[in-house]
């Protein structure tokens, strides 16, 4: 995965106003891996995983 402009964009934009939460079924590395990845972990406030 690499890092999309507009989707850093958008989450920069989101982070300022709201909470941002992610939910998925993969394990917790492999989850912070891809946001690391796609450089919106900093963005991210609440992480659901298996």
């Amino acid at each position: 995965m690499k890092p999309k402009k507009n989707v850093l964009d958008i989450f920069k934009y989101l982070h300022k106003d709201y909470k941002i939460g992610i939910a998925t079924n993969a394990v917790k590395s492999t989850l912070e891996i891809c946001l690391k990845n796609l450089g919106i972990s900093k963005y991210v406030d609440f992480k659901l995983f298996k």
